[in-house]
């Protein structure tokens, strides 16, 4: 059994389109050959088509969208100051002063910064829960209730 990425299978879609396979054979053929989830025959329809249209590339097309902007390097940077001089700071007041949203604040310090609210201050994932409470990376221990092995943002 075989594993194949959504870009392989657009491929084997477009070489058995050539050999004149119809789609619901293309979809039982990939199928019985992968081991992991391939895609339905309404999208083995849909790439057929396009390649008996004239299509050649196997590479999806470009989408327009709103780019991204407020989680950039220099935003994350700056929220990241802003927790150094004060490690109390709330997601909302970080969201204030940086002007985004409450979500992208709370995306930025727990995706981009690895960073999640330990009794009433942001530390790294690399503190350590030791005996009840949480090890700092400074060497400071703070009391906590949480019991699970990550420390989790808990919302007031």
């Amino acid at each position: 059994m075989a594993s194949f990425s959504t870009r392989e299978q657009i491929a084997i879609i477009k070489f058995l389109t050539a050999k004149g396979e119809n789609p619901i054979s293309i979809h039982q053929q990939l199928v019985t050959v992968s081991k992991t989830t391939v895609m339905d025959v309404k999208n083995v329809r849909k790439w057929q088509n396009m390649f008996r249209n004239g299509r050649e590339s196997c590479d999806d097309a470009t989408r327009s969208g709103r780019p991204v902007t407020s989680t950039t390097d220099a935003v994350v940077v700056a929220v990241e100051q802003l927790i150094m001089q004060d490690r109390r700071i709330t997601v909302d007041e970080i969201a204030a002063a940086m002007g985004i949203s409450h979500g992208t604040a709370h995306t930025i310090l727990h995706e981009k910064l690895n960073m999640n609210k330990v009794s009433a201050c942001h530390a790294r994932e690399t503190t350590r829960i030791v005996g009840g409470r949480v090890l700092l990376s400074s060497g400071q221990c703070a009391t906590t209730s949480i019991t699970s092995r990550t420390p989790v943002l808990h919302r007031q």
